[in-house]
């Protein structure tokens, strides 16, 4: 309600449990939207890894990821694949993230990621076509 339109798609984060897992599943059926996890549990979408976090994650090496390099790693994976799935959290950096989140600059590195023109051009160059939850027909 809040964004003016139901979700694309749902999923638990972090916080993963069994219970967890059936309610937030429940949630999606309800919504008539796909949960997430169980797009790449089952092999309907593969899950690029990223390799660009670590745990634990100290802000020093969350200053120093390159995600972008990462991505440029990850293109044969990519273009192997008809559709690939990479979870990343983009965002920016405030006090309130600083306080409840181990991921925290990381936040602004993954940002980089999905708005730098080089990323773009990247995936454009290898024929990688960027899509929503309905674009890739999962809605």
């Amino acid at each position: 309600e809040l964004m003016g339109r139901p979700p694309a798609y749902v999923h638990p984060h972090s916080l993963v449990s069994a219970a967890s897992d059936e309610v937030v599943r429940q949630v999606g059926a309800e919504l008539g939207v796909p949960y997430v996890d169980d797009l790449y549990r089952d092999g309907t979408i593969p899950l690029l890894p990223n390799d660009w976090y670590a745990t634990p994650f100290p802000w020093e090496a969350q200053a120093a990821a390159d995600a972008v390099g990462a991505l440029k790693r990850m293109l044969p994976a990519i273009t192997s694949n008809d559709l690939s799935l990479l979870i990343v959290h983009p965002g920016y950096v405030d006090a309130e993230i600083l306080e409840v989140s181990t991921y925290s600059i990381i936040r602004a590195r993954d940002l980089e990621l999905v708005t730098a023109p080089e990323s773009r051009l990247l995936l454009r160059d290898a024929g990688v076509e960027i899509v929503s939850f309905s674009g890739a027909g999962l809605l």
